[in-house]
């Protein structure tokens, strides 16, 4: 069994008991993986003292050494050949360089059904039809109120099926 499927699929995502031992795995394989098909990566992390044998021996993953984000911005890390990449996502690039990342077809499907899970869990999504519009523009109103003319109108004008929020608004307008 993949051993992202015991993590992904465990019976309750928050109860860290279960699924300490499932994720530690997962640490110890994602590090191991990496540390046998990145050479660059390897290279960090024996400057920094640490070994494949200690990603084996790892009880805490703050124990693996982390690497900035903004040496992402500056180099490019591969442990699969780049024909593997299903997806390649780059960043917005808000300081001027971007940085960017690729993902395998079991990486997107693992990564899918952990954001689901989440979703899922604290109710994000909902089959019921809602129909919002209208955002108070002041703390207190409700649609029925008067409100500033800039406000009467819907947050996502023309959406279809997406949730919109207004920041700073006192409720999230959203049209399903």
């Amino acid at each position: 069994m993949d051993y992202r499927f015991k993590l992904c699929f465990c019976r309750d995502i928050y109860d860290h008991k279960q699924n300490d031992r499932a994720f530690m795995e997962a640490v110890h394989r994602n590090v191991d993986c990496h540390l046998l098909k990145c050479e660059d990566y390897r290279r960090i992390l024996e400057s920094r003292g640490f070994s494949r044998e200690d990603g084996k021996r790892v009880t805490d993953v703050g124990e693996v050494p982390c690497i900035p984000t903004l040496f992402f911005k500056y180099h490019d890390l591969h442990s699969m050949p780049e024909s593997a990449m299903v997806v390649k996502a780059t960043s917005s690039g808000t300081k001027g360089v971007k940085s960017h990342i690729g993902f395998d077809k079991k990486s997107l499907f693992f990564g899918g059904i952990a954001a689901c899970r989440v979703i899922a869990r604290h109710g994000l999504f909902s089959m019921r039809p809602a129909r919002y519009s209208g955002v108070s523009a002041r703390k207190g109103q409700s649609d029925g109120d008067q409100q500033d003319p800039a406000a009467q109108h819907d947050v996502c004008p023309g959406a279809q099926p997406a949730v919109c929020a207004a920041k700073g608004k006192e409720r999230i307008s959203a049209r399903f």
